[in-house]
């Protein structure tokens, strides 16, 4: 609710910065995920593997290292909220998610 207060710009750009993040966590999981056994593999994405997805995880890397450069604070702050979610999560949330699984 506090990032609403900040000029209309700075949202734009902080929402474009954390979907860009997740981008490009989800493709670069596609490389680690592949290697594993039992993966199965669709031809539609198979084409021009892995070129197409390291391409893609370079040029959105060089997109998030310009926006440090252009909006330092913005691009820190979208990074430091997706920083805080990841750890609520692992110290707070998963172990609630493992405890009902398991009990």
């Amino acid at each position: 609710m506090v990032i609403t207060f900040t000029p209309f710009k700075d949202l734009l750009f902080y929402i474009g910065i954390t979907l860009n993040f997740f981008t490009v966590i989800a493709v670069a999981s596609l490389l680690v995920l592949r290697k594993r056994p039992g993966w199965r593999k669709l031809r539609v994405v198979s084409i021009a593997w892995p070129a197409v997805p390291m391409f893609f995880v370079v040029v959105s890397s060089c997109m998030f290292a310009v926006g440090m450069t252009m909006e330092y604070k913005v691009t820190s702050m979208a990074f430091l909220t997706v920083a805080t979610g990841a750890l609520v999560y692992r110290f707070r949330l998963k172990g609630r998610v493992l405890k009902a699984e398991n009990g």
